[in-house]
């Protein structure tokens, strides 16, 4: 009898292949193992850190790092990596410092669930993250802390650009209809004012009057500002040429001599689609806030102007100034109107900075906001390429 030759069995391969993939994804012996949940470790996007017993980090996977802006954290106290940082509810209220919460948690095996921390990274940017503390037990016994980092700051940022919005468009539609029955009551009065001035003989009388005639002025150009600030801007889009926009807002602030000022461009702008004009009173207003926060440090200062291209076809132009920064706590109401420091000021500066930009399909973000560096960056949207970078052009102009 012959023996037969030995045939595979029908679909054992294809079987084979199937499960390869599935075995490729499951770890084999303990250093395998390790090697692979350390790789989904460092793959998250969430920030994931985790303390020992005392405290101190043992590993820390990139989004970690990157959310606290720490080029390296392992082996530091909670102190050295949370620095002061309140830790909050979501509605604000202060629960105390992170690290504190974070001892309290080794110590007593709590857990704090979905907070929030106030944090501030080495370069002095105000970030908001998401937070949990879990501790992690072994027979009982706590002996380490798992801690989850999310970064909330782009979201908080549109929950209040949201929130400014919506109280703006009640405003607006609320004080527009007011703002112009009071524009038209100014020019009466303005009127009957002139009339009194031509039939005054005395010196006093005349002068007393110029002086109603300044006031009723300045109140006719601040109700001209709301107007502006409460009405849809009529945009007429265009191709602007930015580099010859902004030298001749400069030159124009220059010539209103508000403060001792340097005004320094280190690039060259590219052409940009938008308003001319529109573009210009916001360039002016933001321009004309950089040498109002020079003038409060009562020393000279330095106005700084560039820009660099981004990925689908726009362009940020950063303007910087050497003033007195601004405080965290007031940052988001700096494009509230009528919200100001300044003892002369009317706060309406920046809000219509951002009204108009806004309006151009475009941002005005506050990038950097301390001492002797406060940067504003625009972003607009670029036409054409961008023009070869032009040497440093400086500008000086003094009080």
């Amino acid at each position: 009898m012959q023996a037969r030759a030995k045939i595979p069995a029908r679909g054992r391969p294809a079987a084979r292949a199937r499960r390869a993939p599935r075995a490729a994804l499951r770890p084999g012996g303990p250093t395998s193992r390790l090697a692979w949940f350390r790789q989904i470790f460092s793959q998250l996007p969430s920030g994931v850190m985790l303390f020992d017993r005392a405290a101190r980090l043992r590993e820390a996977n990139p989004a970690a790092r990157a959310a606290l802006a720490l080029s390296s954290v392992r082996g530091q106290q909670a102190e050295q990596v949370f620095g002061a940082a309140d830790m909050q509810e979501n509605d604000g209220r202060i629960l105390g410092r992170a690290t504190e919460l974070l001892r309290q948690a080794l110590d007593e095996g709590r857990s704090w669930q979905r907070k929030v921390l106030a944090y501030t990274t080495p370069a002095g940017e105000a970030r908001v993250l998401g937070l949990t503390f879990s501790p992690l037990r072994e027979a009982g016994v706590v002996t380490g802390l798992l801690c989850l980092l999310t970064d909330l700051t782009a979201i908080r940022r549109l929950e209040a650009e949201l929130r400014r919005r919506q109280s703006l468009a009640l405003l607006g539609e609320m004080a527009a209809g007011m703002a112009h029955e009071f524009k038209n009551s100014l020019a009466t009065i303005s009127g009957y004012a002139e009339l009194v001035h031509q039939h005054l003989c005395d010196a006093e009388g005349r002068e007393h009057n110029q002086k109603i005639l300044q006031q009723i002025q300045s109140l006719s150009e601040v109700t001209s500002e709301f107007l502006a600030f409460a009405r849809p801007p009529a945009v007429e889009a265009e191709r602007v040429p930015l580099d010859r926009l902004l030298r001749e807002c400069i030159e124009s602030t220059r010539m209103q001599r508000l403060a001792p000022v340097h005004f320094e461009i280190q690039n060259g702008f590219p052409d940009v689609w938008g308003d001319e004009l529109l573009l210009q009173r916001a360039f002016l207003n933001l321009l004309r806030n950089a040498c109002e926060a020079i003038a409060e440090t009562e020393r000279p200062g330095t106005v700084r102007l560039w820009s660099a291209s981004t990925e689908e076809g726009r362009v940020n132009v950063f303007i910087e100034d050497t003033g007195g920064g601004i405080d965290p706590a007031l940052q988001e109401k700096m494009f509230v109107p009528f919200f100001t420091t300044k003892p002369q000021g009317v706060g309406l500066g920046l809000a219509l900075a951002h009204k108009f930009i806004g309006a151009l399909d475009g941002s005005l973000a506050l990038a950097r906001a301390e001492a002797g560096a406060t940067t504003f960056v625009i972003n607009l949207r670029q036409a054409g390429a961008e023009p070869a970078p032009r040497p440093a052009a400086k500008i000086s102009s003094g009080r």
